[in-house]
């Protein structure tokens, strides 16, 4: 028996090619650009987001409690294991899901049949995960 789970139609999709070379995550001024370029999303609404590189190629999956928080690390902030994926974003889709459980669910259901090039935690690539689990 399989489970029969769809993605539900975006809710967002916004261009985010101009903020790849924000460095200044604490000057405000970059901070309100940032909140203004992600105008569509809808701030403390929790969700799935996908992140495209310039070519349309997935690249990410993600989910957060809050999206637009979650985006504008993404964008602005330097931490290492963002830096990447911030260096090739270009685009970002997604759909609001309030509860966590089903955010789980979409996200790991989204990674595992899209396959985006930089998520691997959810995926069979991973050697040991779930390994517990029978």
């Amino acid at each position: 028996m399989s489970i029969l789970i769809s993605l539900p139609d975006f809710d967002f999709s916004v261009d985010v090619r101009d903020w790849r070379e924000v460095n200044s995550p604490n000057d405000k001024r970059v901070a309100d650009r940032c909140y203004a370029a992600l105008h569509l999303i809808v701030w403390k609404k929790g969700g799935v987001y996908l992140v495209y590189d310039d070519k349309e190629r997935l690249i990410y999956i993600g989910r957060s409690l809050n999206v637009k928080r979650r985006l504008i690390e993404h964008l602005v902030g330097n931490d290492p294991r963002t830096r990447e994926i911030k260096n090739s974003l270009y685009r970002v889709a997604g759909f609001y899901v309030d509860d966590i459980a089903d955010q789980e669910i979409y996200e790991a259901y989204a990674i595992k049949t899209l396959s985006p090039l930089h998520n691997r935690a959810k995926t069979s690539k991973v050697a040991g995960n779930y390994s517990g689990c029978h």
